[in-house]
């Protein structure tokens, strides 16, 4: 799976390059679309061979804060074609391509960076948890489903009023809160994935979700505290959160949690 990701990644980076560079040179409709097309094969195929070369890549990029970020690095350039073309330097036809790019690598890189943090996570966690927890990812089913319905249905409207720079930010507002429920776990289809869990390993704690999961080093965590019905794992300013009424046996958590922190303190020199 993670090799499909990966390639499809690079297949729509390789695509949006292509498309753009295209547009911009003034191609017509039939050469835009050909372009595009070999973009994108060019790029899976590079891809798929990028990931045979160097199998740990996803690890990689799930590794620290920067790593995690690259995905979205390719988005910078297409973005400032999008917004000069709003501003008036950049033809809007280009604008509307150049901000095109940038919504489908926006979601392409989303997937990406949740594939990477559920291998990196793969790798880090080894053998049985020292503990474990059952853990009930926050869902709000209502207004889920009205942002579903209203995101699409503002870009229909704009689209059909010649809005298409806002529509297709709507649209793309939509389909990143799709995808994002189902990296974070609040969508979920049927059984399929895995039981949500946090689970304490010897080197850090894993929050797994049904279908990812991401791994923290106990060298990240200053402390762990119940506040506000929260489980706060302390560590600047990407605090892990979890709701109390989320989880099965919050207590044993923090006792695990603390009695960790506590090994690692008496061992630094």
């Amino acid at each position: 799976m993670e090799r499909r990701i990966l390639a499809g990644y690079i297949g729509v980076v390789f695509a949006a390059v292509a498309l753009t560079g295209a547009t911009a040179l003034n191609g017509d409709t039939a050469v835009l679309a050909g372009v595009t097309l070999v973009g994108l094969v060019v790029g899976i195929g590079l891809g798929t061979a990028v990931h045979r070369r160097f199998h740990d890549l996803p690890a990689r990029l799930g590794r620290g804060r920067v790593q995690r970020a690259a995905p979205f690095f390719p988005i910078v350039p297409f973005g400032l074609v999008g917004l000069a073309s709003v501003l008036g330097p950049v033809d809007t036809e280009l604008g509307l391509v150049a901000a095109a790019s940038t919504s489908a690598l926006l979601v392409a890189g989303y997937v990406l960076q949740g594939v990477a943090e559920t291998r990196y996570a793969a790798d880090r966690a080894h053998g049985r948890p020292i503990a474990a927890c059952r853990w009930h990812p926050p869902r709000t089913p209502k207004i889920d489903a009205l942002l579903l319905v209203a995101w699409p249905a503002l870009g229909v409207l704009n689209a059909a009023g010649g809005n298409w720079l806002t529509a297709l930010g709507w649209g793309t507002l939509g389909l990143c809160w799709l995808v994002g429920g189902f990296i974070e776990g609040r969508f979920r289809v049927g059984e399929t994935g895995t039981d949500p869990e946090i689970r304490l390993y010897e080197n850090g704690l894993v929050k797994q979700r049904p279908y990812t999961s991401r791994f923290v080093p106990w060298d990240e965590i200053d402390h762990v505290r119940l506040r506000d019905d929260e489980l706060v794992f302390d560590r600047g300013l990407f605090d892990v959160r979890l709701d109390r009424e989320s989880l099965d046996a919050p207590e044993t958590i923090i006792a695990t949690v603390e009695r960790r922190l506590s090994d690692r303190t008496t061992t630094l020199p």
